[in-house]
């Protein structure tokens, strides 16, 4: 059974656009390329997983989508997932990173959002090693997707290069 992703618990996002010929086969190439990066980084206590999550409504709306998962394991950091998911429409591809905080019943309950999770969870570190711990992780999600958009996209320097005109 499919995991049911919360749209609340999102605290950053980020997305990147391509256009191509023949866009079949690029969104596992986007995972691949991920869990890869990921892998490679020897970053311990991270696990990777490729799975299928439902989202929108319980019963209209509802959607079900392959996304790749970062989590943190045996760390302070445990609520603290990074997802990435690549959309085709025809032969444009939307990639999208999304920094999320794991909410509880209670968190949901009360509407707390990714944000404010995120901002009890940099007060919970306890020293400057934990703190860095959470921006190395928070670092590497960035790395990952742009290391993947980098080798996807073979226009992404120049058009990187217009979007900060």
């Amino acid at each position: 059974m499919a995991e049911r992703f919360d749209f609340d618990s999102i605290y950053e996002d980020e997305t990147w656009c391509a256009v191509y010929e023949n866009a079949e086969g690029y969104q596992q190439k986007f995972y691949e390329l991920v869990r890869d990066e990921c892998e490679k980084s020897n970053f311990p206590n991270l696990e990777v997983t490729i799975n299928e999550y439902v989202t929108g409504g319980l019963v209209f709306n509802r959607e079900s989508t392959k996304m790749l998962k970062i989590k943190a394991r045996n760390s302070a950091f445990k609520k603290y997932e990074i997802y990435y998911r690549a959309q085709l429409f025809g032969n444009f591809i939307l990639y999208t990173r999304m920094e999320c905080m794991e909410r509880s019943v209670f968190e949901s309950l009360s509407s707390k959002t990714g944000l404010e999770l995120k901002a009890l969870l940099k007060k919970k570190c306890k020293n400057m090693a934990q703190y860095e711990e959470f921006v190395a992780i928070d670092e590497l999600a960035d790395i990952l997707f742009y290391k993947a958009i980098m080798k996807l996209d073979p226009e992404f320097k120049e058009r990187k290069m217009l979007k900060t005109k």
